[in-house]
């Protein structure tokens, strides 16, 4: 087959290939799976995808699988993601950096409702700037927004089986 019929294949699934006169790359910066070392037990094991509806998605069927607490999937392009209220979350290529990411907390439920505002303060201060805007949208210092995280469980009884933070 042609490198250059692979190399459309992979655009076309959203991996950031960059092509010239002296061939094809995936560009800098692409985490593939033998760059990607997470240290600890967050994004392992990880899924690196091209093309998704919403990682949430990806992500949930995963964890319906048997996928292990900090399980994590990161998608170049996120074309039918959903935000706070159902509003669109979507992503371009090389413009975003889009995940989610497995967690089986083992805490009562009242205590889960503080998660949401827990992952926008350690957002900001992994990033290091900016503010946030209630409870976990994470703001440039001049007020536009940086990222967003969304956290969406399904509870069955008392215990929330396959919780999911999305990143964005």
């Amino acid at each position: 087959m042609a490198v250059s019929k692979e190399a459309r294949k992979l655009l076309a699934e959203g991996y950031p290939v960059e092509a010239s006169r002296r061939g094809y790359r995936i560009l800098p910066g692409t985490p593939l799976p033998h760059l990607f070392q997470p240290q600890g037990r967050l994004g392992r094991p990880y899924r690196y995808l091209g093309r998704v509806g919403s990682t949430q998605d990806v992500l949930r069927a995963w964890a319906e699988e048997g996928a292990p607490e900090g399980a994590l999937v990161l998608a170049e392009v996120q074309e039918k993601g959903r935000g706070r209220r159902g509003r669109p979350w979507e992503s371009r290529p090389g413009a975003s950096l889009t995940f989610s990411l497995l967690l089986r907390p083992s805490l009562p439920l009242p205590a889960l409702g503080l998660l949401p505002l827990l992952s926008g303060l350690a957002l900001r201060e992994a990033v290091g700037v900016g503010g946030l805007k209630w409870p976990n949208d994470l703001l440039a210092p001049d007020g536009r927004k940086l990222a967003g995280c969304s956290w969406r469980p399904r509870p069955r009884g008392r215990r929330w089986p396959t919780p999911s933070w999305a990143w964005g």
